[in-house]
């Protein structure tokens, strides 16, 4: 799945590239466009925007992004997840983290 979405990524726009990484990223951690807009002191409908590639991000509010979903801004823009949230600070009450499969069997 996350193979899939580097694929597309490789070919879309900074723009698209941004949104789609933000959105898997928020997604992972479990977390709703409203708390991480309350998080990083945006509004729901900038986030939603971000996410649908309407409005550009700003460096600044790029990194406060990252910094919150606890990846490097460089790693948006690959679409990198991260599995376990930064040392510095603790996980969101909401978090949720998605496991990622590996694809190997339990069994």
């Amino acid at each position: 799945m996350l193979a899939d979405t580097l694929e597309r990524m490789e070919q879309d726009s900074l723009k698209t590239r941004i949104g789609t990484a933000l959105r898997a990223q928020r997604n992972h951690w479990g977390l709703s466009q409203e708390r991480l807009a309350h998080r990083v002191g945006l509004t729901t409908r900038y986030i939603a925007g971000l996410e649908r590639s309407e409005f550009n991000v700003t460096v600044d509010t790029l990194d406060e992004l990252a910094r919150i979903l606890g990846v490097d801004p460089v790693a948006l823009l690959n679409g990198e997840l991260r599995d376990e949230l930064p040392e510095q600070r603790d996980a969101p009450a909401d978090a949720n983290p998605v496991k990622r499969r590996s694809g190997k069997s339990d069994a």
